[in-house]
């Protein structure tokens, strides 16, 4: 695990400065990384809010909720009012003169208002409505299962950015380490060739090797901006901004602390929300299909009203009804049985992409679990290795300045040195992110 010792300050009254008082006031300005080093803790939280893939998926589960819902409000009365006033241009009337019968203006006047209101109630519909609900409640589901895997693969992928520029960070320092130890052996070779004690050829070699170290310095250093950069996209800050970390990797769940890969993979398989979220999708299809073919079938709805209706002649003005009816759809050219049969392939699309998931998924399990080892066996040996090489680059320069070894001696000491620094490093920063692979593979990061 990668830890750094926290540090601590105190300021005493007799230590308030006008200058550190400007330096305060300065760096409340300035964002938190400016002042303390960020966690990768620190770096999911900004992430999590920030990402805009994230907001996205977010926005499909509260659309998902909204639909869930609207299913559920098909259950409910529909109520609807009107209202119209109505102009004529005349006022009708019953023209009987011919057969000497005289009636009263059908309407007093050429204008009237008239309204209604109308409740209607789904009884019965053949189950379209509780498979709809059913339907919106399996996708909602699956889009909450989608929501927890993107919200998993997005921390992976700020652990992968937070961890390379640790990397990139630690490269460049073993790069200016070797520039600078190689600066201090050529000038060792510079003091003997003045002396005539070396031949110019050993000058020559370790300022070539020089050379090669400080273009290496600078292309480690120019992938550590890479690094941050992409860091801060993760974060969705300004790709310039500055970047500080401390290695604090957090703790996994006790989940991934599991050794046998048997019981690693019955975790994954339990867990993962990738396979529930294609079990869901495959439900809310398979509901989706049989509201359709539920479309075919009688709908019983009850319906009352209330109309009004401006009008002298008529002894009510207020005529009240309720009615039982029945719809049926006899036959729809097979339109309804054909939707219900192409979602039903895609229901069966989706099982058969959760059968190939759950081989990737044992796929990734075990891929994470020989990494995790491996890179465990490798902290090991580099910790060794970089000891020896530490001790071999101390000789070998002890030697060449007493005259009994020879330049190249140094030089391959000093290169082995580095790529000992380098292994020792990459080892480290594999195995912590190893972990969080495997903890990712589970569905438990």
């Amino acid at each position: 695990m990668l830890i750094a010792a926290p540090y601590q300050t105190r300021v005493g009254w007799k230590l308030v400065t006008p200058e550190r008082i400007i330096i305060v006031l300065l760096c409340l300005g300035l964002p938190c990384s400016a002042i303390r080093a960020e966690t990768l803790e620190d770096a999911w939280s900004i992430a999590l809010s920030a990402d805009k893939s994230l907001q996205s998926v977010r926005s499909r589960t509260l659309a998902a909720e909204a639909n869930v819902s609207a299913a559920k409000s098909r259950r409910l009365p529909e109520v609807e009012v009107a209202a119209a006033f109505t102009q004529l241009d005349d006022t009708p009337g019953l023209d009987l003169s011919s057969v000497g019968i005289t009636l009263p203006d059908a309407i007093s006047h050429d204008n009237f208002l008239s309204a209604s209101a109308q409740l209607n109630l789904p009884l019965y519909t053949g189950g379209q409505i509780s498979n709809g609900i059913n339907a919106a409640s399996a996708a909602l589901e699956a889009s909450q299962d989608q929501e927890t895997a993107a919200v998993q693969d997005l921390k992976l992928a700020v652990a992968d950015a937070f961890v390379l520029v640790l990397r990139a960070s630690h490269a460049v320092t073993v790069a200016d380490a070797n520039v600078a130890s190689l600066q201090g052996h050529a000038m060792d070779v510079q003091n003997l060739f003045d002396k005539g004690l070396v031949p110019e050829n050993d000058l020559l070699a370790v300022q070539v090797s020089l050379a090669d170290a400080q273009q290496k310095a600078l292309q480690t250093s120019n992938g550590l901006d890479i690094a941050k950069a992409a860091y801060n996209r993760q974060l969705g800050r300004a790709l310039d901004a500055d970047v500080s970390l401390e290695e604090v990797m957090p703790q996994v769940d006790p989940l991934a602390r599991v050794d046998e890969l048997d019981e690693l993979t019955a975790t994954a398989l339990e867990n993962r929300s990738e396979l529930s979220a294609l079990e869901n999708q495959s439900s809310a299809l398979s509901y989706q299909s049989q509201a359709e073919r539920a479309s075919t079938r009688p709908v019983v709805g009850l319906n009352a009203s209330y109309r009004y209706l401006e009008n002298d002649a008529l002894d009510d003005e207020n005529l009240a009804s309720l009615a039982l009816g029945v719809s049926w759809s006899l036959y729809d050219g097979g339109l309804a049985r054909h939707r219900a049969t192409a979602l039903e392939q895609q229901a069966q699309s989706a099982r058969d992409l959760n059968a190939d998931l759950d081989s990737g998924i044992r796929l990734q399990v075990r891929s994470a679990w020989l990494s995790l080892n491996e890179a465990r066996r490798r902290l090991a040996v580099t910790d060794k290795a970089l000891a020896q090489a530490d001790q071999n680059l101390k000789v070998a320069r002890n030697r060449y300045k007493n005259g009994i070894g020879i330049n190249t001696e140094v030089l391959d000491a000093q290169a082995l040195r580095s790529l000992s620094q380098l292994n020792a490093n990459d080892a480290r920063y594999d195995a912590a992110l190893a972990r969080l692979k495997l903890a990712r593979s589970l569905g438990v990061l």
